[in-house]
């Protein structure tokens, strides 16, 4: 299972976004941080399904 994240813009940017200094992979950690000291509150839905159809930012640096 793979964690799924979906917000809004404003939200997004109100957190401040994606460290552009991390590599790809790390950002999820430092947007979590970040997200835990807002008053923005995080629910899991076990029930949501999402699908995702290509992984472009990997394919790029890993050859399947």
């Amino acid at each position: 299972m793979e964690p799924f994240c979906f917000l809004g813009a404003s939200t997004f940017a109100e957190i401040g976004g994606f460290d552009t200094n991390l590599f790809l992979y790390s950002e999820e950690m430092d947007f979590a941080k970040k997200l835990e000291k807002t008053a923005f509150e995080a629910a899991l839905v076990p029930q949501a399904r999402f699908q995702h159809f290509q992984g472009k930012s990997s394919k790029a640096i890993y050859r399947y």
